[in-house]
């Protein structure tokens, strides 16, 4: 093996291990977005529900004070 190929060798081996560092950062990177996506979509229903909830409410007491004042239909 010539001088030259083996500086080309150890250049490509760096670049791998520079990669497969690359590689695992990313692999956590993916690990923390997915995490925080999961917890995005837990706290949508939350908001939903509270959401339903409040609308649900607003119309009874609606019809609720509607009623008692003779109503608008």
């Amino acid at each position: 093996m010539t001088r030259d190929e083996r500086e080309r060798l150890a250049t490509l081996e760096q670049q791998m291990r520079d990669s497969r560092e690359d590689i695992t950062e990313m692999k956590s990177d993916v690990k923390a977005i997915r995490a925080t996506l999961a917890e995005a979509r837990g706290g949508w229903r939350v908001m939903v529900l509270l959401g339903g909830g409040s609308a649900a409410l607003g119309a009874a007491i609606g019809r609720l004070l509607g009623a008692g004042s003779g109503g608008f239909s």
